[in-house]
């Protein structure tokens, strides 16, 4: 019986309407334009912290005396 109950919509509640084939790929056309903006939100922010890691390392090395042994060797050759 709870079962039966749970499909009868409650006073105020409005029913779904089935979507159309042309509802979903409009739908999901909207979802993978907002999930590529967001994926170049995030691809943008990962180069910068990137790019502040390099510059925060570099910083600590020339801070700390540390010779970089990969410059080094190929100015050697």
């Amino acid at each position: 019986m709870v079962d039966a109950q749970r499909d009868i919509p409650k006073p105020g509640q409005e029913t779904k309407r089935k979507n159309t084939p042309e509802d979903t790929i409009a739908n999901l056309r909207r979802e993978n334009t907002q999930l590529r903006r967001t994926l170049a939100i995030y691809a943008e922010a990962l180069r910068q912290l990137t790019l502040d890691y390099e510059e925060v390392r570099s910083q600590v090395q020339q801070s700390a005396h540390v010779a970089d042994l990969a410059a080094h060797r190929s100015r050697r050759h």
